[in-house]
């Protein structure tokens, strides 16, 4: 059972991931800032970020910082054991690109294919999904990417039952 303080707790730590997002988003792509990847890691993880959420109508994952985000989740945040994890899960996906033909979007979709065709593959699916939650949690992905609608629907005041039918459960 959660407990109030443990809901507290975890809305004080997800605005917090996103307020420090936030603070990435200005960050110039060709600055180079001593951090946890190295130069191969960042172009990889840049081109992950580019390929699984790009710039549309809306700002893409590099528009929001993704990359550089991650370089500093990792290098502050996550222990030895993590960055160890993440580390062969990139050098997993960087010899699967490799198999596959080079770091370009043909090779990215044959890729996608095959992590989401069976059960293998997680190292890249675990990336893609760290991206996607970076990038939700940036401004610029929760609040010009998704909607929020405070209250779903019109509403009716005093509306007669027999028009509406059931109600709803929640």
């Amino acid at each position: 059972m959660t407990t109030r303080r443990q809901v507290l707790q975890g809305l004080i730590f997800s605005l917090g991931g996103a307020a420090a997002l936030s603070a990435f988003q200005n960050a110039e792509a060709g600055e180079k800032k001593a951090g946890f990847y190295s130069a191969d890691e960042l172009a990889l993880v840049t081109f992950l970020a580019d390929s699984v959420i790009p710039r549309t109508d809306t700002p893409g994952a590099i528009d929001a910082g993704v990359p550089a985000y991650m370089d500093h989740l990792h290098l502050t945040w996550a222990s030895a054991k993590t960055q160890a994890e993440h580390r062969g899960q990139l050098a997993g996906i960087k010899a699967k690109l490799d198999g596959f033909g080079g770091r370009n979007v043909n090779a990215l979709k044959q890729l996608d294919t095959a992590a989401f065709a069976g059960n293998d593959h997680w190292d890249y699916r675990s990336v893609k999904s760290l991206i996607a939650t970076v990038y939700y949690l940036s401004e610029p992905g929760a609040t010009e990417e998704l909607h929020y609608e405070l209250v779903p629907g019109r509403w009716i005041a005093s509306a007669p039952i027999g028009e509406i039918g059931r109600t709803w459960a929640q």
